[in-house]
């Protein structure tokens, strides 16, 4: 029915005109929000994934640079070797566009990675994403009997 005209027994229409554009203009910033919020911690998520993959990358590097044949035999890494190591993970951790450190602790390559996230939908604050990986050098067995 329309508002404002007249039934069939000339009283004026009662419809519900009005009412659903009050509550579709309350409810679609509240779906707006709720798209917002779903997209924006995705993004944070799918960020800590990146910040976790690229330290395990760059643990991987910086392992990779160390002498093997020496850790083999118990000689620990020179101070060149840990050098050129820590060299190759912060490459990897640079062309990823993060920042981050390199350290060796007790045979150990501990990498740690940090980004940021700004939300896309709701325009929150920005977010610091950090990521952390390590690789445990061991001596392996260097001939078979």
């Amino acid at each position: 029915m329309r508002t404002g005209t007249a039934d069939r027994r000339g009283s004026r229409a009662r419809g519900d005109d009005g009412h659903t554009g009050v509550l579709v203009l309350m409810c679609v910033p509240v779906l707006i929000a709720g798209f917002g919020v779903v997209v924006d911690l995705g993004g944070r998520y799918e960020a800590g994934n990146q910040v976790a993959w690229t330290a395990q990358q760059a643990a991987r590097a910086a392992a990779q640079r160390l002498d093997a044949g020496g850790l083999q035999e118990g000689y620990p890494p020179t101070s060149w070797d840990l050098d050129q190591a820590a060299a190759a993970g912060q490459e990897v951790i640079g062309a990823a566009g993060m920042t981050g450190t390199v350290t060796f602790v007790d045979g150990e390559v501990l990498v740690t990675t940090q980004t940021t996230y700004t939300p896309k939908i709701l325009g929150l604050r920005t977010w610091t994403v950090d990521g952390d990986a390590s690789v445990r050098m061991v001596r392996g067995i260097s001939s078979g009997r």
